[in-house]
């Protein structure tokens, strides 16, 4: 999993946009809560950069609730990305990382009419662990009229660190959603101040693509997002069952701390906050990161607050990649996977319980390799039928619409990867064309206009159906339909489930069966 996430996160860090050095003539300005801002134009969009959204989460405040934003004199310059949250990082990565990194980035049109303009949100991803808001430049988006803001928060142990010490200091005797509870303070933020820049803060749309989409329907079940966001996309990310309780995650969270010489349960959080970033980094690689269930943030799993009904009703759009898992099997296995390797990779992925049963599900011989084998079982179990079955729980109560991005060859995508794999549809919504990614067809420029207006549209009104492009039905119990996203090849059908084997998926996944690795 790590060589994927340092592998994306060099693709977008090297790609992230560069903050203008020099200001036009009418540089744009606006007055936030906490003072003035000065921004820059380029290619009709104001970009306003490195606002600080709560207080540096340093010292004392490290593992703390994000405190309130620090306010200044005079005209702050919005010229420049703040950092990055502390990650690992490959060399090639172009953005700094510092724990003082709260900061959001906003884009808006140059030229508005009076009427404010709807807001999105973008949570990245990176599997809890990497990713910064500015490698994600939204300015396509923004020529279809929204304002868009880009937004950092804490990540792995900085983020999502459990402790029974930590604990004890919450009202609600729960950790390990810090990162969680920088999102809403942004979209508090975001809240108090869109209509400075001549957003709409009635209609904020919270979207994101890989763990950045599973926070977002984490958003949806968390009582203390309610009024924060009126729509939601999820790109990629709504179906993990599998996060941890508070008692899980203390445990893991105590591994964690005696790691770093933290050995006493009483301390631990006050002997890692005396702990150096580069310290805490080192010893992370060793424990998976991901936020904990229990307190008032996040009680309850998202698929256990779905079946009870126990979310925010607002419209959702969300779906997934044709191809998710190659992705992950072609970082994990660089040199190829063989026939004698797969029974053990399926078990790595999988966990032992069920890894029998899928390998004949998904046998070798059925596939033109092993790779490609192991990538379908990873595409159906971890991500198509559980982001399907999250679908279904949400379309009875809410406005729900369903994609799946299936490009046989994306543009901007690493050629070594097979398909439309995880990720694969990001760069036709954002300009973050890697360097060693394909080149796009008209085709696939096409392709992306038509996903920016139906994002957008979604945005505006809670429908992305438009004029210019196929209708989009949307996803009910008695007609399942997925919008397939393909170049020239737009159109909805219904027999998602049965080519993702939701019916074998579905009951091991209900019966905890899968110990998801990815």
């Amino acid at each position: 999993m790590l060589v994927g996430i340092v592998a994306l996160t060099a693709v977008f860090g090297a790609l992230m946009p560069p903050a203008l050095s020099t200001a036009t003539a009418a540089s744009p300005e606006v007055t936030v809560s906490q003072g003035r801002l000065r921004g820059t134009e380029h290619r009709d969009v104001h970009q306003f950069l490195g606002i600080p959204y709560a207080a540096p989460p340093v010292g004392p405040l490290r593992w703390k609730p994000p405190q309130d934003a620090p306010t200044w004199q005079g005209t702050r310059a919005a010229t420049e990305f703040g950092p990055g949250c502390p990650q690992l990082m490959d060399e090639s990565s172009s953005y700094t990382i510092d724990e003082d990194c709260l900061f959001l980035n906003v884009y808006r049109p140059a030229v508005r009419g009076a009427e404010p303009v709807p807001v999105m949100v973008w949570i990245h991803g990176g599997s809890y662990v990497a990713g910064a808001g500015g490698s994600y430049d939204p300015t396509r988006l923004v020529a279809e009229g929204v304002m868009v803001v880009t937004v950092n928060y804490r990540l792995g142990a900085f983020g999502y660190l459990s402790l029974p010490s930590l604990s004890a200091e919450s009202p609600d005797h729960a950790s390990g959603v810090y990162a969680l509870m920088d999102q809403q303070a942004a979209l508090r933020w975001v809240r108090t101040n869109a209509a400075a820049f001549g957003g709409d803060s009635g209609n904020v749309t919270v979207f994101g693509e890989s763990s950045g989409a599973a926070s977002v329907c984490q958003h949806l079940v968390s009582p203390t997002a309610a009024g924060l966001f009126h729509r939601a996309i999820a790109q990629s990310g709504c179906g993990a069952p599998d996060m941890p309780d508070q008692r899980q995650a203390h445990r893991s969270g105590t591994t964690f701390a005696t790691l770093l010489g933290c050995d006493d349960a009483a301390t631990a959080a006050d002997c890692l906050r005396g702990r150096s970033v580069r310290d805490i980094l080192k010893k992370s690689r060793s424990v998976p990161w991901s936020p904990s269930t229990g307190g008032t943030v996040f009680p309850q799993r998202v698929h256990e607050a779905l079946a009870a009904d126990a979310y925010h009703h607002v419209p959702v759009l969300m779906g997934s990649t044709i191809d998710e898992g190659t992705y992950f099997a072609t970082y994990d296995y660089p040199d190829s996977l063989t026939a004698e390797q797969y029974p053990k990779a399926v078990t790595d992925h999988f966990g032992p319980e069920a890894a029998a049963r899928i390998a004949r599900e998904y046998p070798v011989s059925a596939y033109s390799s092993p790779l490609r084998a192991l990538g379908a079982a990873m595409t159906d179990g971890l991500f198509a039928c559980s982001i399907h079955q999250a679908t279904g729980m949400l379309a009875p109560g809410t406005p729900t619409y369903a994609y799946e991005f299936a490009d046989p060859a994306p543009g901007g995508a690493d050629p070594a990867i097979p398909g439309a794999g995880h990720t694969a549809e990001i760069p036709y919504l954002f300009d973050v064309d890697g360097p060693q990614g394909r080149p796009f067809t008209a085709a696939q420029r096409a392709l992306g206009d038509t996903m920016i207006e139906y994002w957008t549209r979604f945005a505006e009104a809670g429908d992305p159906n438009v004029s210019s492009a196929p209708t989009w039905p949307a996803f009910t119990s008695r007609t399942p339909s997925v919008l397939s996203l393909a170049p020239a090849e737009v159109a909805p059908n219904t027999d998602f489930a049965a080519r993702h084997r939701c019916a074998f998926w579905l009951p091991l996944l209900s019966a905890g069966m899968i110990d998801w690795k990815i």
